[in-house]
Protein backbone atom coordinates (compact mmCIF):
# COMPACT_ATOMS: atom_id res chain seq x y z
CA UNK A 1 0.00 0.00 0.00
CA UNK A 2 1.47 3.35 -1.04
CA UNK A 3 1.74 6.23 1.42
CA UNK A 4 1.92 9.93 0.63
CA UNK A 5 4.65 11.76 2.53
CA UNK A 6 4.65 15.39 3.53
CA UNK A 7 7.99 16.14 5.14
CA UNK A 8 10.00 13.41 6.80
CA UNK A 9 10.29 9.93 8.19
CA UNK A 10 12.40 9.47 11.29
CA UNK A 11 13.49 6.39 13.16
CA UNK A 12 15.46 6.88 16.33
CA UNK A 13 16.62 4.54 19.07
CA UNK A 14 18.51 5.88 22.09
CA UNK A 15 21.73 7.48 20.84
CA UNK A 16 21.48 6.48 17.19
CA UNK A 17 18.91 7.06 14.53
CA UNK A 18 18.41 7.86 10.88
CA UNK A 19 16.02 10.02 8.91
CA UNK A 20 15.10 10.74 5.33
CA UNK A 21 13.85 14.27 4.89
CA UNK A 22 11.82 15.46 1.95
CA UNK A 23 10.86 19.02 1.15
CA UNK A 24 7.34 19.88 2.19
CA UNK A 25 4.98 19.76 -0.78
CA UNK A 26 7.16 17.48 -2.91
CA UNK A 27 5.22 14.92 -4.94
CA UNK A 28 6.28 11.69 -3.21
CA UNK A 29 4.61 8.32 -2.79
CA UNK A 30 6.39 5.75 -0.64
CA UNK A 31 5.74 2.16 -1.73
CA UNK A 32 7.85 0.30 0.80
CA UNK A 33 10.17 0.93 3.71
CA UNK A 34 12.72 -1.15 5.54
CA UNK A 35 13.75 0.08 8.96
CA UNK A 36 16.62 -1.49 10.88
CA UNK A 37 15.41 -2.41 14.39
CA UNK A 38 18.69 -1.06 15.80
CA UNK A 39 18.17 2.34 14.16
CA UNK A 40 21.18 1.97 11.85
CA UNK A 41 19.50 2.28 8.43
CA UNK A 42 16.28 3.17 6.71
CA UNK A 43 15.37 2.28 3.12
CA UNK A 44 12.46 3.78 1.14
CA UNK A 45 11.23 2.80 -2.29
CA UNK A 46 9.34 5.79 -3.61
CA UNK A 47 8.05 7.63 -6.63
CA UNK A 48 9.20 11.24 -6.55
CA UNK A 49 8.02 13.55 -9.31
CA UNK A 50 7.24 10.57 -11.59
CA UNK A 51 10.64 8.90 -11.11
CA UNK A 52 11.41 5.71 -9.16
CA UNK A 53 13.88 6.02 -6.30
CA UNK A 54 15.34 3.90 -3.57
CA UNK A 55 16.55 6.20 -0.79
CA UNK A 56 18.93 4.71 1.77
CA UNK A 57 20.31 6.45 4.83
CA UNK A 58 22.76 4.66 7.09
CA UNK A 59 24.48 5.27 10.39
CA UNK A 60 27.25 2.69 10.63
CA UNK A 61 28.74 1.64 13.97
CA UNK A 62 31.99 3.34 14.91
CA UNK A 63 33.60 0.26 16.48
CA UNK A 64 35.80 -1.66 14.05
CA UNK A 65 34.50 -4.96 15.42
CA UNK A 66 30.90 -4.03 14.48
CA UNK A 67 31.42 -2.40 11.07
CA UNK A 68 31.97 -5.57 8.99
CA UNK A 69 28.87 -7.25 10.46
CA UNK A 70 26.76 -4.14 9.85
CA UNK A 71 27.75 -3.78 6.19
CA UNK A 72 27.31 -7.51 5.55
CA UNK A 73 23.80 -7.38 7.05
CA UNK A 74 22.98 -4.31 4.93
CA UNK A 75 24.36 -6.02 1.80
CA UNK A 76 22.14 -9.07 2.38
CA UNK A 77 19.12 -6.83 2.97
CA UNK A 78 19.75 -5.02 -0.33
CA UNK A 79 20.30 -8.26 -2.26
CA UNK A 80 16.87 -9.47 -1.10
CA UNK A 81 15.23 -6.29 -2.41
CA UNK A 82 14.16 -6.27 -6.08
CA UNK A 83 15.39 -3.27 -8.09
CA UNK A 84 14.01 -2.08 -11.43
CA UNK A 85 16.38 -1.14 -14.24
CA UNK A 86 15.01 2.41 -14.28
CA UNK A 87 15.20 2.87 -10.51
CA UNK A 88 17.51 5.54 -9.09
CA UNK A 89 19.36 4.47 -5.94
CA UNK A 90 20.68 7.13 -3.57
CA UNK A 91 22.76 6.10 -0.55
CA UNK A 92 23.90 8.55 2.09
CA UNK A 93 24.70 8.76 5.75
CA UNK A 94 27.53 8.32 8.21
CA UNK A 95 29.72 5.38 7.18
CA UNK A 96 32.12 5.80 10.12
CA UNK A 97 34.90 4.55 7.83
CA UNK A 98 37.95 6.80 7.45
CA UNK A 99 38.95 6.88 3.82
CA UNK A 100 42.64 7.65 4.27
CA UNK A 101 45.17 7.68 7.03
CA UNK A 102 42.93 5.93 9.53
CA UNK A 103 45.57 6.23 12.21
CA UNK A 104 44.88 10.00 12.15
CA UNK A 105 41.22 10.08 11.15
CA UNK A 106 40.10 7.79 13.97
CA UNK A 107 41.80 9.70 16.78
CA UNK A 108 40.18 12.54 18.68
CA UNK A 109 41.51 16.09 18.67
CA UNK A 110 44.84 16.53 20.36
Amino acid sequence: MAKRMGLSKLYCLNSRGVAILLKKGIDCTIHSEIIDPRGRYIIFKADIADHKYTLINIYAPNKDSDIAYFFEKLRITLLEEPFDADENVIVGGDYNCPMNRPFLDKKGCS
